[in-house]
C-alpha cells in the first residue's frame, strides 16, 4: 500500500463522514445521495481489490470472486457519479430521465462482467484475478478474462467521460466558489479518465494476445491516484471554503466579544436591567456550542448600545453644564458614569454617543470597539 493510497482512503472516508452529516441536515437532497454512494462504493470496492491483488480470499471469497466484487462496486458508483452531475446540471424530471438512460449500459455491463467472471476457467482464475499485478504468467488471449476487464474499464471510462463532459457544462453557470470546485473535479476526472484509457487499451491488447509496455500501466496508475484526489478535493471544495469563512467569522466574533469588555463592564454595572436574558439551564450548553460564540456577541454588542443609551442623558447633561466640552469621549463617559453612580438627576434627552459614519452593524461595531479601547488605555485592566 502506498501513501498515496493511505492519504486517498484517509480523504474517502473524510468525505463521506462529512457527507454523512449533510444528509442528516438535508435528506431529501438527490445529489448528496449520489456523491455518497459514489465514495461509499469506491470505499467498499477497496478491500476486495487488494485481496484479488493478492491472490488471497476474503470474507470467503476467492479472489476472482473479491474482483468481481470490487467492479460491480466501481461500477456502480461510476453510476451515481453521473446521477450527481445530472441532478447538479438540470431539473429534477430531465435528470431522472437521463439517468434511466444511463442505467441501461450500466446494467449490461454488470451483467457481461458477471458471465465472464463465471466462465473463466477454474485453473486461470487467481491468475486473472491478480491482473496487472503478481510475479506470475499472464493470462493472454482469453475471451472470458479479456471481456471482464475490457467491459468493466471500458464502462468506468464512458461513465467519467461523461461525468467529466457534464462537470464542465455545470461550470459554465456555476458561481464563482462552485467553480473553482469544478475545475477540481474536471482536473481529478480527466486524469482519471486518461488512466482508464490506457487501462482500457491494455484490455484490448492482452486479450488479443499481447503485452501492454509495463511503463504505460506505470504512468496510468500514477496519474490515477492523484486525480482520484483531487476529485475529492473538488467536491468538499465549495464547503470547506464556507466552512474556512466560517471559522474566520467565529474567531472575529470572539475577540471582538472580548475587546468590548471594557465599555461593557462599565455599563453593566451602572445598567443591569439591560442584561439580556438567557434560557434556563442552557448556559453551558451555549458555552459548548461553536455558534454560542455568535450569540453571545450579538448580545454584547446590544447590550452595549443599551447601556450608552441610558448613559446618554447624563453626558448631555454634562455637556450642557460645561457649555460644550472638548475631552475625550472615553473621560466623559466615566464622568457620566459616576454622575449616574451618584444619584444625580438629569432631564431625559438623548443624544447620539459613538455613531458610526456608514450603515450597518459592523460599522456601529467599530466604534464601539474604539470607545472600548479608548477606555482600557485610560485605565487598563488588572
Amino acid at each position: 500500500m502506498t501513501i498515496t493510497q493511505v492519504i486517498q482512503g484517509i480523504a474517502a472516508l473524510t468525505v463521506l463522514a462529512w457527507l454523512a452529516v449533510r444528509l442528516a441536515r438535508t435528506p431529501r437532497d438527490v445529489r448528496l445521495w449520489a456523491i455518497a454512494g459514489l465514495i461509499a462504493t469506491w470505499g467498499a470496492a477497496y478491500p476486495f481489490g487488494v485481496a484479488a491483488t493478492d491472490g488471497v480470499a476474503l470474507a470467503g471469497l476467492d479472489p476472482m470472486t473479491s474482483r468481481l466484487v470490487q467492479h460491480l462496486l466501481l461500477l456502480a458508483g461510476a453510476y451515481a457519479l453521473i446521477c450527481f452531475f445530472l441532478f447538479s446540471a438540470f431539473d429534477a424530471a430531465r435528470a431522472r430521465l437521463q439517468a434511466s438512460g444511463h442505467a441501461l449500459p450500466l446494467a449490461t455491463a454488470m451483467v457481461i462482467i458477471m458471465l465472464a467472471a463465471a466462465a473463466i476457467p477454474d485453473t486461470l482464475r487467481q491468475a486473472a484475478a491478480m491482473l496487472p499485478g503478481g510475479n506470475h504468467p499472464e493470462p493472454r488471449g482469453i475471451t472470458s478474462i479479456g471481456a471482464f476487464y475490457t467491459t468493466a474499464n471500458s464502462y468506468l471510462l464512458v461513465a467519467f467521460t461523461s461525468a467529466l463532459v457534464l462537470t464542465l457544462v455545470y461550470a459554465q453557470r456555476a458561481e464563482p466558489r462552485l467553480r473553482r470546485g469544478l475545475r477540481l473535479v474536471a482536473l481529478g476526472l480527466a486524469a482519471i479518465v486518461a488512466a482508464n484509457s490506457t487501462f482500457v487499451v491494455a484490455n484490448i491488447v492482452r486479450w488479443a494476445g499481447g503485452i501492454m509496455p509495463q511503463p504505460l500501466l506505470t504512468a496510468a496508475i500514477v496519474v490515477l491516484l492523484p486525480g482520484v484526489l483531487l476529485f475529492l478535493a473538488g467536491i468538499i471544495y465549495p464547503a470547506m471554503v464556507m466552512r474556512l469563512a466560517a471559522m474566520r467569522l467565529w474567531w472575529r466574533h470572539r475577540r471582538t466579544y472580548h475587546q468590548l469588555e471594557p465599555l461593557w463592564s462599565l455599563l453593566h454595572a451602572q445598567f443591569p436591567e439591560d442584561h439580556l436574558p438567557r434560557l434556563p439551564g442552557r448556559r453551558w450548553i451555549e458555552a459548548l456550542r461553536p455558534g454560542g460564540v455568535h450569540t453571545r456577541y450579538y448580545r454584547r454588542v446590544v447590550e452595549c448600545r443599551d447601556g450608552l443609551v441610558r448613559l446618554s442623558p447624563y453626558l448631555a447633561h454634562l455637556e450642557h453644564s460645561h457649555g460644550g466640552d472638548d475631552q475625550p469621549l472615553a473621560r466623559r463617559i466615566r464622568e457620566a458614569l459616576h454622575a449616574h453612580a451618584t444619584g444625580q438627576v438629569v432631564p431625559a434627552h438623548a443624544i447620539p454617543i459613538a455613531v458610526p459614519d456608514q450603515p450597518g452593524l459592523d460599522a456601529d461595531v467599530d466604534q464601539l470597539l474604539t470607545l472600548a479601547r479608548q477606555l482600557d488605555a485610560a485605565h487598563p485592566r488588572r
